[in-house]
């Protein structure tokens, strides 16, 4: 049996997305070599984030990464180490939201993530500033990303509330925050047209949601 792509090579590994495209069960009609693997990875094989050999591939792209901030959107918005340290948990929050509404779309890519950010960046500039901000139209996937994202603003909110009495966080501050994860999509992602590299590695860092621990209220989905 060659490999079910170029039907030429030897296949080595069993594709799941190449399982998606000939309908066929994991193992059969999903064998591929790893060249093509390489080659079509993200590009012409749209590639689930449950794929070890897409991690392994993210692992190694990150280990070469150099990011210039000058290249990135939004580069008025200062953050500093200390506002990263005091806001770890809610940050963590909001990658953990954003990265579980891609995972339930299925079908969002990180160029989804960044129209997602930069549409909920312009909502909080709109926000603090008091003057409407022209959006973009939303395509359905990316508007639910923004969905997943408000709704972790919810839960730290509610967190805050619950523990202070009153909200803490200020529209300033979630601003930094997803301005910050702008940043991360920007460092992150591979360039390639079916990208995932930022939200596999976002939800490498997933946290339990409030929903998820005992006597949880919260409700993302």
């Amino acid at each position: 049996m060659n490999c079910a792509i170029c039907d030429t090579r030897k296949p080595k590994r069993t594709c799941p997305a190449q399982a998606a495209l000939t309908e066929s069960a994991a193992g059969t009609g999903a064998a591929i070599c790893t060249l093509c693997c390489a080659q079509g990875r993200e590009e012409t094989l749209d590639c689930p984030l449950s794929c070890e050999y897409l991690h392994t591939a993210h692992r190694h792209e990150r280990s070469n990464v150099e990011f210039d901030i000058d290249k990135a959107p939004n580069r008025d918005v200062t953050i500093t180490d200390a506002f990263l340290e005091q806001f770890q948990i809610p940050l963590a929050l909001l990658a953990t939201a954003l990265a579980d509404a891609a995972i339930r779309s299925e079908k969002a890519t990180d160029h989804d993530a960044r129209e997602a950010l930069e549409a909920t960046i312009q909502k909080y500039r709109g926000a603090i500033s008091g003057l409407p901000m022209e959006t973009p139209a939303l395509t359905p996937l990316t508007a639910a990303l923004c969905v997943g994202l408000e709704k972790g603003i919810e839960v730290f909110r509610k967190l805050e509330l619950e523990a202070a009495g009153k909200i803490m966080t200020d529209d300033q501050d979630i601003l930094r925050m997803i301005v910050f994860l702008q940043r991360l999509e920007f460092a992150n992602n591979n360039g390639r047209r079916l990208s995932r590299a930022f939200l596999d590695f976002i939800h490498g860092f997933r946290m339990p949601l409030p929903a998820e621990l005992p006597g949880g209220e919260m409700n993302l989905s």
